[in-house]
């Protein structure tokens, strides 16, 4: 017998699984700053780097939203709109991987 789809609670995702492009490297002093440099840009949301997971594109970045939680008691999340996604993506693109003091050096 095939379940209903969960209704939705109203409320907006707020967390993000981001996996970074494979040709950038992520160490976890990266991570940290690039997860700071998304939560500037969106205070009330939360992000986890997925470094290695094997998904990522070469040249770009795979966010993905955490829509819910299955099981007793699970919810889904309101989808987030094509705008909200798309400013996801600008900002994440504007993170530089390395400090401007390593490109200098370099």
């Amino acid at each position: 017998m095939r379940k209903r789809p969960l209704p939705t609670n109203g409320q907006p995702v707020k967390e993000f699984m981001v996996c970074p492009p494979d040709m950038l490297s992520f160490d976890q002093k990266t991570r940290e700053r690039f997860v700071a440099h998304m939560a500037r840009r969106f205070p009330d949301r939360t992000f986890t780097v997925l470094s290695g997971a094997n998904v990522a594109l070469r040249y770009e970045y795979l966010i993905l939203p955490v829509m819910g939680s299955v099981g007793d008691g699970g919810e889904l999340f309101d989808e987030p709109s094509q705008a909200f996604i798309a400013e996801l993506y600008e900002t994440a693109d504007a993170f530089e991987a390395a400090p401007e003091r390593e490109r200098l050096a370099s």
